[in-house]
């Protein structure tokens, strides 16, 4: 597994009262077996599956190595496929 990290950065200070908890910095580990240029969709794909957020469009997600260097997302990459094969841990 490698280890990743997800910032979700709030983007209004009038959340919905289900997401008030989610911006932070969480670890995602993802399956090493996955392309370079899959590793954002698919630590995106596995937060999404364990972090509920009901107003996207509240929020910026972005993805890093541990050493803060930024993975970008491609489109048109697996569709959850991966969604289930890794974990989410709450960095606070």
């Amino acid at each position: 597994m490698i280890t990743l990290k997800v910032e979700a950065k709030a983007l209004s200070n009038e959340l919905h009262f289900l997401d008030k908890d989610v911006a932070g910095t969480y670890s995602v580990s993802v399956p090493d077996d996955i392309d370079g240029q899959s590793l954002a969709n698919v630590a995106l794909d596995i937060f999404h599956t364990s972090i509920s957020v009901k107003c996207l469009e509240d929020f910026s997600f972005q993805v890093s190595d541990l050493d803060g260097n930024r993975i970008q997302c491609h489109d048109g990459d697996g569709g959850y496929s991966y969604s289930g094969e890794g974990t989410v841990i709450p960095d606070r």
